[in-house]
């Protein structure tokens, strides 16, 4: 029995074995049929290079035959050759313009020129020089790099301080006129491609994709400041103000008294800006108008509001006091009634219940006092009755019971009742206070009202 569950574990270890080996072959072949695409598209791009170019002619020996005539060199790249040999030394000895293993720097330079003169594509380009298109895109980045390192040092203003008149404007023809300008500040639009999903903040007026340059030249037509850049759908008062803000350090301010020359049409679409943005407010001026008497009754709803408020916190004082005073009245009744149920415990009224209202309790009271004032009265009558025939011997008490013996006159009988009573005052003070623990109960204790707990 032993050697067979040995025999049985055996055999499940190696049916795991084989299970993970046929999981392990099935990712592989998943793995490489992924990789074989991969690699063969790699293989196309960097392996498998195109036959070199055979040609007789290559792009320097056109550049050197083009700027061999005159007219040619200015029809192709758009300068005469004195100025492309100038540009090129400057650009060699001053600003990083070097030879590479594969293009010297005048075929660079050619090559930039021909590109951005006519314009022309860098597949165009590819063609003409014979070189591959990542030559051409390098070589147009490290010409266009020196350029820009040039142009910060030539777009400047040749006097920065503006104090000396030009000596164009001493012509007849412009002076006085433009004896205080410094020179001539326009706007231009240069078309560019650009991407379709950035087309539309490059779309001018004219429904082309450009980009708005500001440019400040001086009277000998150079260039004094550059700002390119901004979309076509920028307005030129937009593009100025950005010269004037966020590169003030390189714009060229004229000094006091000193100006700057802008096209006239400048100046007239500003001035049709400017009349458009009055025609705008007066409109959003009519247009506000509603909302302002919505927001002056909305206002005086407000106020509204504020009184009310200010009269439910009144409201709510009021109802506080009311209900701090009814609070001390019903611990003034509480006690009341307390003290009410205590005298009729001491007095041993009775027709009253435990529990019983205050009302209840002051009814029974009542007529408690009424029946102790009564037999209070009964029982002094009885004991004057009892003093005066304890004093006098043969006293007829049928008739001292009839009361007084008055004459008929009632003013008589009052004066005689008045002087009767003034002889007895202190005598029947004296009688009265004898009987006083007799008739009158005792006062209970102030204790018994509020026993200690």
């Amino acid at each position: 029995m032993i050697e067979e569950e040995d025999d049985d574990g055996g055999s499940t270890s190696e049916d795991e074995i084989i299970s993970m080996c046929c999981n392990n072959l099935v990712e592989a072949q998943n793995l490489i049929l992924q990789l074989v695409p991969i690699l063969g598209m790699y293989s196309d791009n960097y392996f498998v290079k195109l036959p070199r170019r055979v040609t007789g002619d290559s792009g320097l020996d056109w550049v050197q035959e083009t700027l061999a005539r005159d007219t040619q060199c200015y029809n192709m790249f758009r300068v005469e050759r004195p100025l492309f040999n100038r540009l090129h030394n400057t650009l060699v000895h001053s600003y990083g313009l070097k030879s590479s293993t594969k293009m010297t720097s005048v075929e660079a330079l050619a090559m930039f020129l021909w590109v951005v003169g006519s314009p022309q594509s860098v597949r165009q380009a590819e063609n003409h020089f014979r070189r591959s298109m990542e030559t051409v895109s390098r070589t147009f980045n490290r010409v266009l790099t020196c350029l820009l390192r040039l142009a910060h040092d030539i777009i400047v203003p040749k006097d920065p301080t503006f104090l000396e008149v030009h000596p164009n404007l001493e012509n007849p023809a412009f002076w006085p006129h433009f004896n205080d300008y410094i020179g001539a500040i326009d706007g231009t639009h240069v078309k560019v491609v650009v991407d379709k999903s950035k087309r539309v903040p490059y779309l001018n007026r004219h429904n082309e994709t450009s980009q708005n340059v500001l440019a400040v030249c001086d009277f000998d037509m150079r260039f004094t400041f550059v700002l390119s850049g901004w979309p076509g759908l920028a307005h030129d008062m937009r593009v100025f103000k950005d010269a004037i803000t966020t590169h003030h350090h390189k714009f060229p301010h004229p000094p006091p008294g000193k100006l700057l020359l802008v096209w006239s049409a400048e100046v007239e679409d500003l001035r049709l800006h400017c009349a458009n943005m009055k025609v705008e407010a007066a409109m959003a001026r009519e247009q506000a108008a509603p909302l302002a008497a919505w927001i002056k009754e909305l206002e005086e709803e407000l106020t509204r509001a504020a009184g009310l408020e200010k009269e439910v916190s009144q409201a709510a004082e009021a109802s506080i006091i009311v209900q701090v005073v009814l609070e001390a009245k019903i611990r003034e009744h509480d006690m009341l009634q307390s003290a009410a149920c205590t005298v009729c415990e001491a007095l041993e009224v009775e027709g009253v219940k435990s529990g019983s209202s205050l009302k209840s309790h002051l009814t029974a009271l009542s007529g408690q006092v009424h029946e102790r004032l009564r037999g209070a009265l009964h029982m002094g009558v009885k004991r004057a009755l009892i003093v005066v025939s304890s004093h006098y011997v043969g006293v007829d008490l049928e008739a001292i019971s009839d009361g007084y013996i008055l004459d008929e006159d009632d003013e008589e009988a009052d004066e005689e009742v008045a002087k009767l009573m003034e002889a007895a005052e202190g005598l029947g003070t004296a009688l009265a206070k004898l009987f006083e623990e007799e008739v009158v109960p005792p006062t209970p204790s102030a204790d018994a009202g509020n026993p200690e707990p």
